[in-house]
């Protein structure tokens, strides 16, 4: 049963959740916002915006709702639900207690019932987990919300200490090390107990999800990845780069964590590649000759090269403060003295800066609130959307497109090496193993013999495809053999010599097709490829003719490549293609 542990910040989401009371909206731009409960008891708020589907929802207090479509939200460790264009709320029945306590299966944990491509699994049981538990007490008044104090000095502990810290209520952590770290006045640690949690409890494994969660994220070597959080690791190196210079793009690897009531703990491993210019804001802006008005809207991230703190945001305009001018919200500092007592920059680059003195800009860090930070866009690279890539450099567009099609086993290999390389997790005595679980062993058969291990017509055997083949015909032909043709407008006349080659060929192995359809599509924008593809039905394979990838047109960015955008479509769908 799917609960708020399963909540991904910015992703979409199917859950069940009772609505138990009505909260005060934060901003204008909200239309409601529900404190609710799952499955599982866990209470967070949903909130409805009002460019969202049922902004004007009746919502009944009690009633259980199946939504559909909600967007997930984590901030500062807390995990609450959105709205969405796509939004959809179906009043169901109370879940019965079967419902809410039925172990999952190991594909039921992850996301969708779906495999990762790699998976990975903990050398040791979680299902005790023995924790510390501290109170955190006040010698004086101090101004925020005890939860939000809470969770910044959960926060500082982390940083200071190096344990797995989280929090278990206003005023309480938990942690897996001992504390011997002095909190900031007015606070200090009080209280220490030792605790077991478990993982048969829905709180509990929540709670050691999230401790190893900043576990593993501590195991990531800073000198080779840039770690934000364990969903969003980059390589500071690029493995791409653009011939023009503007562009390259890294590896970036998502970790996700699943604990089984059991206790067995696993980490699946995705693989992509993430895109970033090669140059800062300032330097952006001068090679493309645009404004930083025309960068409103613009995702952005800290210069892993300049700037010692991971992070990421939307760039929303100039600041009406310069580099060194006083900003009362540091006290009266500069962002230069601000800076120098961090250590986020170097002795030297704040000098640059400070002889500089940049005009700042503002940077949107959480989307969904209104709150901006200010920053320097010398110290920020751009991380521009695709269409925006394509515009300003199609052949780094290509390369990064094509490299993003990495076959299975390549994807395989190096989730491995990346696992490979994590430390053991501090203070709980475990590590992910670097040994695979699950279906992607099968892209590792590595051993096997294949010489003679293809079956053909009257069973005879081959090593290679196209020699069987051509000396004995298909083994058995299909039960169903649909083809549909998919074919440029443009390349019409010449297809049809193609094609009659083609069928007799298919008959001379005694696999001619049961039906034939043919469709014409126009050669231009992925939109098109995709809304062709939308229009097939009820076949078997499909044939299409694309360009050359060395085609003019597709190098210089005049049209879309076909290949990328159809085998994605058509994968989808399980056609082969």
């Amino acid at each position: 049963m799917v609960t708020q542990a399963d909540i991904e910040d910015g992703e979409k989401i199917d859950i069940r959740v009772q609505v138990l009371s009505k909260l005060s909206c934060t901003t204008d731009k909200m239309a409601n916002r529900l404190k609710v409960c799952d499955t599982a008891g866990n209470e967070f708020p949903l909130a409805l915006w009002k460019n969202n589907a049922l902004s004007d929802f009746a919502w009944e207090e009690g009633r259980w709702y199946e939504l559909t479509n909600a967007k997930g939200n984590e901030f500062k460790n807390k995990k609450s639900l959105n709205g969405s264009y796509q939004l959809d709320a179906e009043p169901i029945e109370a879940p019965t207690s079967d419902d809410q306590t039925n172990s999952p299966t190991l594909l039921d944990s992850l996301d969708d019932g779906v495999p990762y491509l790699s998976l990975f699994e903990f050398d040791r049981s979680f299902e005790e987990l023995k924790v510390y538990q501290y109170s955190i007490e006040a010698t004086a008044v101090f101004d925020d919300d005890p939860m939000n104090e809470t969770y910044r000095l959960a926060g500082y502990l982390r940083a200071c200490s190096g344990a797995g810290v989280s929090v278990v209520g206003a005023m309480s952590i938990i942690t897996t090390d001992p504390m011997s770290v002095d909190l900031p006045d007015p606070f200090t640690l009080t209280d220490e107990t030792r605790t077991t949690l478990y993982a048969d409890d829905k709180s509990d494994n929540e709670q050691i999800v999230r401790l190893l969660q900043q576990l593993v994220k501590k195991t990531v070597d800073d000198d080779v990845y840039e770690t934000g959080r364990v969903d969003r690791i980059h390589t500071k190196q690029p493995v791409i780069k653009g011939p023009d210079g503007l562009f390259e793009a890294c590896l970036s690897y998502s970790v996700r964590l699943d604990l089984f009531p059991s206790g067995d703990g696993f980490a699946g491993i995705e693989l992509s590649h993430h895109a970033r210019s090669r140059v800062t804001v300032d330097e952006y802006i001068e090679q493309i000759n645009a404004t930083v008005d025309e960068l409103v809207g613009t995702h952005v991230e800290h210069d892993p090269e300049t700037y010692s703190k991971p992070g990421s945001g939307t760039l929303k305009g100039f600041a009406d403060k310069r580099y060194t001018d006083p900003i009362p919200d540091f006290g009266g500092q500069s962002l230069a003295d601000w800076y120098e007592q961090q250590g986020r920059i170097s002795d030297e680059l704040s000098e640059q800066l400070r002889s500089k003195n940049p005009q700042l800009i503002e940077i949107q860090y959480n989307p969904h609130n209104d709150n901006t930070d200010i920053h320097v866009p010398d110290l920020l690279r751009v991380s521009p959307k695709k269409e925006v890539v394509k515009k300003l450099a199609p052949e780094f567009h290509r390369k990064w497109d094509r490299a993003a099609k990495m076959l299975p086993d390549e994807r395989f290999r190096k989730a491995i090496e990346f696992v490979d390389d994590l430390d053991p997790l501090s203070g709980i005595d475990s590590r992910i193993t670097s040994t695979p679980v699950g279906p992607s062993l099968s892209f590792m058969s590595s051993t096997v013999d294949r010489s003679n291990n293809l079956r053909f017509r009257d069973n005879q055997t081959t090593s290679l495809p196209s020699t069987g083949l051509r000396k004995y015909g298909a083994h058995s032909r299909p039960s169903s053999f649909k083809i549909q043709y998919l074919v440029p407008e443009c390349c019409a006349d010449q297809f049809k010599q193609l094609r009659d080659r083609l069928e007799k060929q298919l008959r001379s192995w005694g696999c001619e097709p049961d039906e034939t359809s043919y469709t014409e599509y126009e050669l231009g924008s992925a939109v098109n490829y995709s809304n062709s593809v939308a229009m097939i039905d009820d076949v078997d394979a499909v044939l299409a003719v694309v360009p050359s990838p060395n085609d003019t047109r597709i190098r210089n960015g005049d049209i879309d490549d076909p290949y990328a955008e159809f085998k994605k479509a058509l994968g989808k769908q399980a056609i082969p293609s």
